[in-house]
């Protein structure tokens, strides 16, 4: 799952084949409620992962909007169209001692 969040935010999109190559995207900064800012770069990988792991959660989104969940044919192929959110927990927890800042 940690590899799965990772390639997602470092460029994997539904719409291409992903080949495991990153986009330009080289981190992210945070901002969090109490102004602390963090930072997390893509060469410190494993730090990024456990961030991503920790702070996003899986979504259900709608039915009726995203028509999901249902069997479709294309070019004579079945397929059963999956919809997964993933999006940031509501509020992010104070740095701890020794993170990145």
């Amino acid at each position: 799952m940690k590899q799965f969040l990772l390639a997602l935010a470092l460029g994997m999109r539904p719409a291409k084949i992903y080949r495991g190559t990153d986009s330009a995207i080289e981190g992210y900064l945070m901002t969090l409620t109490d102004g602390h800012i963090l930072g997390y770069h893509v060469w410190r990988r494993a730090v990024m992962a456990d961030f991503l792991f920790r702070h996003t959660r899986l979504e259900k989104g709608s039915l009726e909007k995203d028509k999901y969940g249902f069997l479709e044919r294309e070019n004579g192929t079945w397929y059963f169209k999956l919809n997964a959110k993933i999006g940031w927990m509501k509020r992010l927890p104070a740095p701890t001692k020794g993170a990145d800042r």
